[in-house]
Formats: C-alpha cells, structure tokens, sequence
C-alpha cells in the first residue's frame, strides 16, 4: 500500500487477525502483512491504526523488508501495532523494515540509519506535525521490536530423530531379549524342583498262596514282590512302560495257572 505524498491526518490503515503465506517479491518496501504506509506524518486520535494478532509466514524479496510491515512514513502512539508473529525464515529481521519519523518520549532509542528521532512533548517543528502529546514511549525500532511483531523459530528439521528412535527401539529389543533370558531359566528351577516327583514308581505284586503239591515252584516266586522304577520321561513313554508291566504280570499268571494245572494232575494221578 502506498500513498501519493505526506499528509497531516489521514486516518491510518487498521489490518487485524490475518494470515499470510507464499512468496512476496517486491523493489523495496516489503512486508508479509503491509508493505508501505508512505503518506501519514502524524496519525491522530480520530484515525488510529490497528495492526494486530497477525502472521505472516511465508518468504520475503526486496530491499527494505518487516516481517510484519515494511515502512511506516511515522509512528507515534495511535499507530497500535501489537500481538503479530511472522516465520523465522521469511527474510526479514525484524516486525518494521523501517521508517522516516519515530515520535516517542524514550531518552535513548536504537539508532537506525535514515530514521529521525523526535518527540511531540512539545512542536516537532516538522510541517504536518501540528499536534503535541502524540508521542510514544518504547524503542519501537530496537529494543521494543518484539511487543509489534515477534519473530517465530523454525523447527529445526534433522536426521537425528531416527536414529534415537532406532536407538529407543534397540533399547526396547535389550529389554525384551532379558525377560526372554530369565523366562527359561524361571522353567530351570522349576523343572530341577519338579523332577523328583516326576520320577514314577510302579509296583507290581504277585502272590502264591495255595501250596504246591509237588513243591514245583518253576517260573513262579512265592510272596514274591516284582518292583521297577519309571525313568523321568514323557507321557507316552510312560504308557509303555505300564504296557510292559501288563503283559509281563499277564505271563506270570498265565505260567502261575499252567503250574496249578499241572500240580492238579500230579497229585490225581497218584
């Protein structure tokens, strides 16, 4: 925006609650929010201009550059700008580019090349500026500069995230791979403190009772006791193992019967 030449008492451009991205390419006098305000010497009460809670988040090409505006023909205390925020990376230092007149009542402002000092406490002796009181009190310029526009940091984008991603996941791996370790030795003790009772014994009795006529005790014990112990194995192993056992206490009877027959006949034929 830019005017046709100083003028006493325009009122002042008012811009609130914008948002501006993409590239502006300009000569001189660039801003992300306003370019230029060249005509205003001394805004007053009844015009104020209002540049607040804007941002500006784009890049910026041009000679004289503000984040926020890039040149004020003058600033005193009815030129509000506050609450704006423009990018890190737009190309610009700071929320004004620049201006001609500052009128503020601050003893010791930043100096900045082409532009004039002066405070309407009393005549500015500068024609266009018939008004005293109008001064400002801040550095608006220098040490202020943020409380009109405050510069936003870029995030700062680097190949490091992954890797201590990496190096959180391998961490999680080491801690997963420890529990893993101590499960079988947990298995370990509880196997050893097990395997006692594991260990089966079956018994297996057979008893004569009724005499033999001919004392014949072949193939047959009297009260005798057979015993085997049943190894620590699996479940299958262990049905075998009683399998065994059957058949062998299935042919001990069947030489105990064929015994009782035989003694049977002796004793009918004498």
């Amino acid at each position: 925006m830019r005017g046709f030449g100083p003028s006493p008492n325009p009122p002042a451009v008012n811009i609130k609650n914008c948002s501006v991205t993409g590239k502006i390419t300009g000569g001189d006098r660039v801003g992300g929010i306003l370019g230029a305000e060249p005509a205003i010497l001394q805004t007053w009460d009844n015009g104020i201009g209002y540049i607040q809670n804007n941002h500006f988040g784009g890049t910026l090409n041009g000679k004289t550059m503000g984040g926020i505006v890039g040149y004020m023909q003058s600033l005193n205390r009815y030129n509000v700008i506050e609450g704006n925020t423009f990018a890190e990376d737009c190309g610009a230092k700071t929320a004004i580019g620049g201006a001609k007149y500052v009128d503020t009542s601050n003893i010791s402002p930043t100096k900045i090349e082409g532009v004039v000092y002066v405070n309407s406490a009393v005549l500015t002796g500068i024609k266009g500026m018939s008004k005293v009181e109008h001064f400002r009190s801040d550095d608006p310029l220098g040490r202020d500069s943020d409380k009109l526009g405050r510069m936003l940091q870029t995030p700062a984008i680097t190949t490091e995230k992954p890797s201590s991603t990496l190096q959180k996941n391998s961490s999680q791996e080491t801690t997963v791979g420890s529990t893993a370790t101590e499960v079988p030795e947990k298995n370990t003790a509880n196997t050893s403190a097990a395997s006692p009772s594991n260990e089966a014994t079956a018994t297996v009795t057979l008893k004569k009772n009724v005499p033999h006529a001919n004392n014949d005790t072949s193939g047959i014990a009297d009260n005798a006791t057979t015993a085997r112990t049943l190894p620590d194995t699996d479940d299958s192993s262990i049905v075998l193992w009683l399998a065994l056992c059957v058949l062998s206490m299935v042919g001990a009877i069947s030489i105990q019967v064929s015994g009782y027959k035989r003694d049977a006949g002796t004793t009918h034929n004498e």
